[in-house]
């Protein structure tokens, strides 16, 4: 069983600036800001400790089976962080800026605080989401891999 690591670095409010890693840093993340209560589609997920696994099923498969495929490697399905409370679908994907994370984990190569909030600039998420893909996904097939998820923001 392999061991990653998503660690929350700062907030503004709206998203938070995060790292995802195992025995090295894999990719920088954007993930929504702390809500309590939770707020659909603007709150992310509780720290803690998640199962990885493939998800089946998933809107996102014909493009990123595409996109994993054309970077020769093998597409399993999307990445789900298993078991999280309240909340459904939570996947590793590509993205610039919350809006596109509705609750799921964006990679990229860096992330930016800009007036607007924090954004992933244009054409660093797919090669950092195809760096974390190969990285978790080979653990996954190979004995298992659990995220640990932690707040250093709060």
């Amino acid at each position: 069983m392999e061991i990653f690591t998503l660690t929350r670095l700062t907030s503004d409010g709206v998203g938070t600036r995060s790292a995802l890693g195992g025995a090295t840093q894999l990719c920088a993340a954007l993930e929504l800001a702390f809500h309590a209560p939770k707020i659909a589609d603007k709150t992310r997920i509780p720290a803690g400790h998640y199962a990885l696994g493939f998800r089946a099923a998933s809107h996102f498969d014909a493009v990123y089976r595409r996109r994993v495929k054309g970077a020769g490697q093998v597409y399993r399905g999307m990445i789900e962080i298993e078991g999280v409370a309240d909340f459904a679908a939570v996947l590793l994907h590509c993205g610039n800026s919350t809006a596109d994370s509705k609750g799921c984990v964006l990679c990229g190569e860096r992330v930016l605080a800009t007036p607007r909030g924090f954004v992933i600039p244009g054409g660093e998420s797919e090669p950092a989401f195809l760096r974390a893909y190969r990285a978790l996904s080979a653990a996954m097939q190979s004995g298992g891999a659990r995220l640990v998820v932690t707040d250093q923001d709060r």
